[in-house]
């Protein structure tokens, strides 16, 4: 029990572990018995499990934390070794013999349990740890860019001095030239991609918004004897979402939690216990002009590198190049773009097109487009290209218009 002791006394003191869990004092003694009645802290090498008794001359059932080569049934005593459970009050059945209650281990499907074990009817085999089938699960990974835009973190020369990007990323050594996105793929088993989709968004739209497309997706292509992988894109201004607090208000399950990290300030509340202990903070939010005016250098051609990292991490581990790019609503608009790249930027080797490294584009919901009208004359395509030769950054950061090197007002 005393792995657990100076935990059990301190969310009992009146003021709740993290600000989160408390205990009231009446209850600790029935708190420390069940823990004294449980595994905890012994080594596993002396396989220590719940152990239900029952004594058939009394009619007496108890239970204790024994050895496994203790608890077998004798002449006069029935025993069972509930090795699925850890507390002796989740493992003993109180039932006719002092059974051991069902549980994720016991190689018995039942209850919500998909499976257990051997006992695997809707996925022979392949039954997980935690008594489910197969099922899409989700991993957010961050990839080096290729492209590295002027006056962006981590791009050459730039040096970091705003504090709220210093508060967000913990200083100054952090970069912003990189790809994220979330893979979407079945937990097992291992096997390769016959085919993966990369998916870009739309307007405010995130690689969130494609879960249940891709659990969808993936399971339906699964029964049809294909292997999908969907990689949801998040354009890197996504970086720049301060999420800290709200990934340990997920983890705790703590709306309260949330509420402070984002609105803590400007409702006057102490910052939560459960802040203080993780990142000692509330969110950044950012001004445009003040903070971030970087953000203006992040061109097409910057986002299409950016999809360029993904895709090539996706060629990289599927089956025969079956990498397909697509988007939703202004999404498809990125995936055009990417398609119709040259990616050989120094302009002097052979063209090295977007659409040549996919399979095929699925454009979902788009806005569509036309090529009517007068073409562009060339004065008015230098002066566009102009504009974000420095000017816009410059416009950004100064609300005002510039042009060229970013200080010179546009004419």
């Amino acid at each position: 029990m005393r792995c657990a002791l100076a935990l059990v006394h301190d969310a009992s003191d009146g003021t709740p572990v993290l600000g989160l869990f408390g205990l009231r004092p009446e209850c600790r003694a029935t708190v420390k018995r069940i823990l004294q009645q449980s595994d905890c802290g012994y080594p596993a090498a002396e396989d220590r499990h719940p152990c239900c008794r029952f004594v058939a001359a009394s009619g007496r059932k108890s239970g204790a934390i024994r050895r496994a080569i203790h608890c077998v049934t004798r002449t006069a005593t029935q025993q069972h070794l509930c090795a699925a459970s850890h507390a002796v009050v989740d493992a003993c059945s109180g039932d006719a013999t002092n059974s051991c209650l069902p549980a994720c281990g016991d190689g018995v499907a039942n209850g919500g349990e998909q499976c257990d074990g051997t006992d695997a009817a809707a996925c022979p085999g392949l039954c997980g740890t935690d008594c489910t089938c197969p099922h899409v699960v989700q991993t957010t990974v961050l990839t080096p860019s290729g492209a590295a835009p002027p006056h962006t973190p981590g791009s050459p020369g730039v040096t970091v001095t705003n504090a709220k990007l210093l508060a967000e990323f913990g200083g100054s050594s952090f970069s912003l030239n990189n790809a994220t996105y979330t893979r979407f793929a079945m937990n097992r088993p291992a096997a390769t991609p016959d085919a993966i989709l990369v998916l870009v968004p739309g307007f405010e739209g995130g690689a969130g918004s494609f879960r249940i497309l891709a659990e969808n997706l993936i399971t339906r292509a699964l029964g049809d004897g294909l292997v999908l992988e969907v990689w949801g894109f998040d354009r890197r201004g996504h970086q720049l979402e301060d999420r800290a607090g709200l990934d340990v208000a997920e983890t705790f399950l703590a709306s309260q939690v949330a509420l402070d990290w984002l609105y803590g300030a400007e409702l006057g509340l102490p910052l939560h216990p459960a802040l203080v202990a993780g990142p000692n903070r509330r969110a950044v939010f950012y001004d445009a002009q003040a903070d971030v005016p970087f953000m203006a250098t992040w061109t097409s051609l910057v986002f299409s590198r950016d999809i360029d990292a993904v895709v090539a991490g996706a060629d990289a581990a599927v089956r025969n190049h079956n990498v397909f790019l697509g988007g939703h609503s202004a999404g498809t608009g990125f995936t055009a773009r990417y398609a119709s790249t040259d990616f050989d930027l120094t302009g002097s080797g052979p063209p090295e097109p977007g659409y040549g490294r996919l399979r095929g584009l699925v454009l979902l919901e788009g806005p569509g487009g036309s090529t009517a009208g007068a073409p562009l004359t060339a004065d008015s395509l230098d002066r566009m290209i102009a504009k974000f030769d420095g000017g816009l950054y410059g416009a950004v950061r100064d609300n005002a218009g510039r042009c060229v090197d970013g200080t010179t007002a546009c004419t």
